[in-house]
């Protein structure tokens, strides 16, 4: 770092005051930013993170207030983003009492510093608040991978301090949203819709236009404890009718909405100030109606609203180019890219651009996906400028691919993807294309991002450094499935559709399924039933069946009814299927809101509109379709902590203790035990609890999650005989990932003691890793 002197500023110059060096420069503090920062500094690199407002968070943060939202929000189980940003959750639910972040709106108290917080924990990071990034330098460049051009530097003016800083990095990372320094850079970008020919996009205009997704602003009110009045200023719009706000939800009165929203046929850019009014008279008019108009407006005469935004929660500006740039296709047909570094599964959540204006039209068109898809890393560099990174709103994808992967928490992943790649391409001396020619290096990132937590498709652990797999895993106990799933629900689903059921089957030799199923009907009415295998939970595509049965159900109360199969299966994922004979008729199927590891239920929605746009598609449902397996399968082991995968997907990938052992205790620890075979030198373990993945996206997001590990001891056992040693203690753990430095400890046998759960009844463990040397 060099500083200059403080000079006096010649009219209509910006006088640099310091000129900083830096490996790697992030522009923009929202959740892809900040993801991107801790990523990179927690791999070595030293970073500067530059954030143009005085909270980091971005959409999220307390000025604007949107939920951060992802690929679970929809039904998907085992879906939620982990890495950094479940790490980030993890702590603000187990610090944050009171408030709900999964609400638009809705004040979320110390969220703001928390981020803050994990920034200035990591010493390789400098922050700079209230600095705006206003200009750029770009060098000319010449290289074998057909860049021209470079960023040499970033100008930033600090408002709060009138310091002017010159920032000279290596690489870069535009987390804007806007894009502002891959646009000054001149690097390639698209705004609004492609035409439907250019990329075989059913859902895109035939024509392209420029209509974008519009801005949101949120508002929250508060019981006052007694009556108070609202008059709307004159220049509010007005919503005298409920017709007038058709297809938008406002019973929930507290806070809000995400389709208060407008702009989307202007310049999102250069029309903010404009977007900016109008959205204050729409919040205003819709509170008008809440107060003064709704059929529902008794519920509302105690509340006033307590705070206004005023900077638009902005959805769609710029789009930049990449070496790739991700379509609807891409999303809708699942396609798993051989450099895939995130993943989404929000729904394709397309917008009319003039938003609460156009009430004759719903306020979103978002059918659910048929299940999760990949990104690339190439839609997360430039194609032009050689030392740009993009991630958040600004990566390569169309309009329509675009209204899946704008969500904040898919920005997060692919933001923790750039900052692992960054240092990669640091070390390497490389630009983000010349690093990625060679597909080992892919593969390194790839192990790289599941050592951190996060969880790529179809990808596990084989990471050569890591000792466990080399291990056999034991348990004191384990549970069955038969011990997790409900042997009657409170409700049933009528078979008017084709249901399913899928479960992870231990292996050998399956007797039968049994189902729960009723006929409230006066006469008898036919289902036929179907066992079949699937590659993992979410795939009910059409196959061979394995064993098929029709049963006539009696008029009257629920019933087990069984499909013989009688054959040895290999371990895996299974699924049973049942369609009636009759679509009108009264059959159903026993359901209960509990959710055991390792199963999905889904529904056929012949309506909905799938890949390329025909009709039918499988729609996750929650809950769980209540069945028995004779016998009862086993798969929850010891040995999944040694899967190298994290979550359900086609195994349950999880250790959960036996129910009937008892709750973990000091007395009485559930432990799961390694055992290397040899004597062998660790200096690192890492630890994967079970932040259950399943969890609905509404459930109340305050104190630790019950499921994750609390208090736990490390012991290990140097040679075949030798007495155990105390390695560690860990009391008040809530967050999904640990790890624990062994400091070059001799280990035949390592066992985790689990002695207390955030409030669950089984112990759950995910991964264990263990390393000889520190990384």
């Amino acid at each position: 770092m060099s500083e200059l002197q403080d000079p006096t500023p010649s009219p209509g110059t910006l006088a640099v005051g310091q000129e900083l060096d830096c490996e790697l420069l992030v522009v923009g503090g929202g959740l892809a930013g900040v993801c991107t920062a801790l990523a990179a500094a927690r791999h070595g690199a030293q970073v500067i993170l530059v954030q143009d407002r005085p909270v980091l968070g971005g959409n999220s943060s307390s000025e604007i207030r949107v939920a951060p939202v992802g690929a679970d929000v929809h039904r998907f189980r085992s879906a939620r983003e982990t890495g950094t940003v479940e790490e980030l959750f993890l702590e603000a639910r187990a610090r944050i009492y009171g408030g709900e972040q999964t609400r638009n709106g809705e004040p979320y108290a110390l969220w703001d510093l928390i981020l803050k917080e994990k920034v200035e924990a990591e010493p390789t990071i400098r922050l700079f608040l209230n600095c705006r990034a206003v200009d750029i330098e770009t060098a000319a460049t010449s290289d074998s991978a057909g860049y021209t051009t470079r960023i040499a530097a970033v100008l930033a003016v600090q408002t709060s301090t009138e310091k002017v800083y010159r920032f000279r990095p290596k690489l870069v990372v535009d987390a804007t949203g806007d894009g502002s320094i891959a646009f000054r850079a001149g690097a390639p970008y698209r705004m609004g819709r492609e035409a439907r020919r250019e990329f075989d996009e059913w859902r895109a205009p035939e024509e392209p236009d420029q209509e974008k997704l519009g801005s949101s602003m949120m508002f929250s009110a508060r019981d006052a404890g007694r009556p108070v009045p609202f008059t709307p200023p004159p220049w509010a719009y007005r919503f005298p009718t409920e017709e007038s706000l058709a297809n938008r939800n406002h019973r929930r009165i507290n806070s809000g909405y995400w389709w208060i929203e407008w702009g989307g046929h202007l310049d999102t850019i250069a029309d903010n100030e404009t977007i900016r009014d109008e959205l204050t008279k729409g919040i205003l008019g819709v509170w008008d109606h809440i107060k003064n108009h709704c059929i529902h407006k008794d519920e509302s005469a105690n509340f006033y609203l307590d705070w206004v935004g005023q900077i638009p929660g902005k959805r769609e500006s710029r789009r930049f180019e990449g070496d790739y740039i991700l379509t609807q296709r891409d999303v809708e047909e699942q396609r798993v890219f051989p450099d895939q570094v995130a993943y989404g599964g929000w729904p394709i959540d397309l917008h009319p651009s003039r938003g609460i204006l156009q009430t004759n039209v719903e306020p979103c068109d978002n059918p659910q996906l048929p299940g999760l898809y990949s990104i690339p890393f190439r839609c997360l560099y430039s194609r032009a400028v050689s030392n740009l990174f993009l991630t958040g709103r600004t990566i390569s994808v169309t309009h329509a691919a675009f209204g899946s992967t704008r969500v904040q928490k898919t920005g997060a992943v692919a933001g923790q993807a750039v900052g692992t790649a960054s240092v990669f391409c640091l070390a390497a001396g490389l630009a983000p294309r010349e690093w990625a020619a060679e597909s080992e290096r892919l593969t390194e990132l790839q192990q790289a991002l599941l050592r951190d937590g996060c969880y790529l498709i179809g990808l596990r652990n084989e990471d050569s450094a890591d000792l466990a797999p080399t291990a056999t895993a034991a348990a004191s106990s384990e549970a069955t499935m038969v011990q997790l799933v409900p042997a009657d629900g409170t409700g049933a689903l009528p078979l008017t559709t084709t249901r399913v059921q899928a479960f992870i089957w231990s292996g050998g030799r399956l007797d039968a399924v049994q189902l729960l199923l009723a006929n409230s009907g006066d006469a008898p009415t036919s289902v036929h039933l179907e066992l079949k295998p699937s590659r993992h939970l979410h795939d009910f595509e059409p196959c061979n069946a394995l064993s098929t049965h029709n049963v006539t159900l009696a008029p009257g109360n629920r019933t087990w009814v069984s499909l013989p199969v009688g054959q040895e299966l290999a371990p895996g994922c299974y699924f049973v299927q049942a369609e009636p004979e009759d679509p009108m008729g009264s059959a159903a199927w026993a359901h209960s809101p509990e959710e055991p590891v390792g199963t999905q239920a889904a529904e056929w929605a012949a309506e909905a509109c799938g890949a390329g746009g025909v009709p039918g598609l499988w729609h996750m449902t929650r809950g769980g379709l209540l069945f028995r397996l004779q016998p009862s399968s086993l798969p929850y082991g010891p040995a999944n902590v040694l899967s190298g995968v994290t979550r359900p997907v086609s195994a349950a990938n999880v250790w959960i203790s036996d129910p009937t052992a008892g709750v973990p205790s000091s007395e009485h620890p559930q432990w799961l035990e390694l055992d290397f075979g040899q004597t062998v030198r660790l200096d690192q373990v890492e630890l994967t609890f079970d932040s259950n993945l399943d969890l609905p996206f509404r459930e109340p997001k305050e104190a630790p999650i019950t499921t994750l590990v609390r208090d736990y001891r490390l012991l290990a056992q140097p040679a075949s005989g030798a007495p155990w040693e105390d390695v560690l203690a860990e009391s008040g753990n809530y967050q999904r990932r640990r790890v624990h430095r062994l400091e070059d400890r001799a280990v035949r046998r390592l066992r985790l003691e689990v002695t207390a759960t955030n409030g669950a009844p089984v112990a759950r463990v995910a991964e264990v890793r263990a390393y000889p040397s520190a990384p």
